[in-house]
């Protein structure tokens, strides 16, 4: 028998993985647009193939979240991914009316992505799609509760990408995975970008990173009723996108705050639709229960449905309730309900008006660097335009589910499944994050040739107004 140092093994794979990843992106470079597109394919084929299995392995793993909405959901991205796959980001993108090269897409030279605990199937097809389709190979950081999880399916799933012609080392994953390792691996990249997917405790570990860091994130968002809402679709909105798949999808809502004109029939429908307002005394039994846990980080609280958890709490709720709600007054670093809940729990905040809701909004966004995504229901033309003028997010969504509609599968934007954390304070991207987001665009410009006139160069008339341009800037 013989003791193994995890620190120093976590060490050494992730040299090792990069060295692979660095090979693999020489020879991933050479690969055409038409070869990735084919292997792009193969992958949402075989994932369309094995979907339930690949959720059912997640679960057996995690136990978060409801398998049927998992499968659910990961079938509608899969069903409308294909506009990802269509679109040209590689090679040559635009030409001149002679032929000549004008633009090039890239490959930014491999992508170390780190997953989190939750949803991690969904995550997984999607960054799988993102580094094919964008050329770069890619290293997988798995959560400590899926590195399991994470290489079963790929062992079902590089056979067939290889057999389309993938390398080998194009997908990698860590396998031990320790912070040491982790910092070791971000600290020794010197191409590519690192994707983080609500990994917030490799914050500090990000510091030692010298590329790029992309911060996708997984945090609830709040939510706005306006007077001028249709309640009924409203509520339904946010119970369909909070509720589902046991609370634990990328900005739903957490947060509801609701303009006293309506504070009634607001409740009355959420209360009509499976919510249960809990007493002062449910509520300190609810946070007993889960707080232990540092920011209900833990798998026991973690994606467990409404009736889970107040029976766990120690307090009853009727059959068929599907949400947790709790009515506060304010928001306090000393008020527990204002960290991130991964589960079906809503708070509720009446406002007397959409202006002091919209200061109630703006506190909720700053608080925790909660700032990626926000929901309004209303019909008031301004009421909309100042939320999304002045609201530091950067997705608003006007009338939908926040989880779905940030998808853009009930939208008109980029169908993702990762919304980038900018202005979270965290990472360099606050839009949709898609495939080209990994590559870069190679500009050509070609030289012209000055006119010659009786053994004279005469300056042209393009390269002559530029001239005239900058002499009167500059005597400005």
């Amino acid at each position: 028998m013989y003791f193994v140092d995890k620190d120093l093994l976590s060490m050494q794979e992730s040299r090792v993985l990069l060295e692979k990843m660095y090979h693999a992106q020489s020879n991933l470079n050479h690969y055409s647009s038409v070869s990735l597109d084919k292997i792009a394919r193969s992958l949402i084929s075989v994932f369309k193939k094995h979907y339930r299995q690949f959720i059912e392995l997640e679960y057996q793993e995690t136990r978060c979240g409801n398998v049927d909405d998992a499968c659910q959901l990961l079938l509608d991205v899969l069903n409308h991914i294909d506009e990802h796959v269509q679109e040209k980001i590689l090679g040559i993108l635009k030409e001149d009316e002679q032929g000549q090269e004008l633009e090039v897409g890239v490959p930014v030279g491999g992508i170390v992505s780190l997953l989190p605990m939750t949803n991690a199937t969904l995550y997984l097809f999607y960054i799988l799609l993102l580094s094919i389709k964008s050329g770069n190979a890619l290293i997988l950081v798995p959560h400590q509760a899926t590195v399991k999880a994470i290489k079963d399916i790929l062992d079902i799933v590089k056979p067939h990408l290889e057999d389309q012609g993938l390398l080998f080392d194009a997908l990698l994953y860590f396998e031990h995975v320790v912070d040491r390792g982790v910092g070791e691996l971000l600290a020794n990249m010197h191409e590519g970008v690192v994707l983080n997917i609500g990994r917030s405790t490799y914050d500090t570990l990000m510091t030692q990173c010298v590329r790029p860091v992309y911060y996708a994130a997984i945090e609830p968002s709040p939510a706005f009723i306006e007077k001028s809402a249709d309640i009924q679709k409203a509520v339904k909105d946010v119970i369909n996108s909070r509720t589902f798949n046991n609370g634990i999808l990328p900005a739903s809502e957490q947060y509801l705050i609701v303009e006293k004109p309506v504070a009634k029939e607001v409740k009355q429908a959420l209360e009509n639709n499976g919510a249960y307002y809990m007493t002062k005394e449910e509520e300190h039994l609810l946070l007993n229960y889960m707080t232990p846990s540092e920011f209900y980080d833990s798998t026991e609280c973690i994606g467990k449905s409404a009736e889970y958890l107040a029976k766990r709490a120690g307090f009853n709720v009727p059959n068929g309730t599907t949400l947790l709600v709790s009515m506060q007054d304010y928001i306090s670093d000393l008020q527990l309900y204002t960290n991130n809940i991964y589960g079906p729990v809503l708070i509720v905040y009446e406002e007397p008006d959409w202006i002091c809701s919209c200061e109630k909004c703006i506190q909720l966004l700053q608080e925790s660097q909660r700032g990626h995504t926000l929901a309004i229901h209303s019909h008031n033309k301004h009421v909309i335009h100042e939320f999304i003028m002045k609201k530091p997010v950067g997705r608003i969504i006007v009338n939908g589910p926040a989880t779905f509609s940030s998808m853009g599968l009930h939208s008109d934007l980029s169908v993702t499944v990762l919304f980038g954390g900018r202005t979270t304070g965290r990472g360099s991207i606050a839009t949709n994050i898609v495939p080209k987001d990994f590559t870069y665009t190679r500009h050509v410009g070609y030289g012209k040739e000055r006119i010659v006139k009786d053994n004279k160069a005469v300056i042209s008339d393009d390269i002559l107004l530029f001239i005239r341009t900058l002499s009167n800037e500059l005597h400005k």
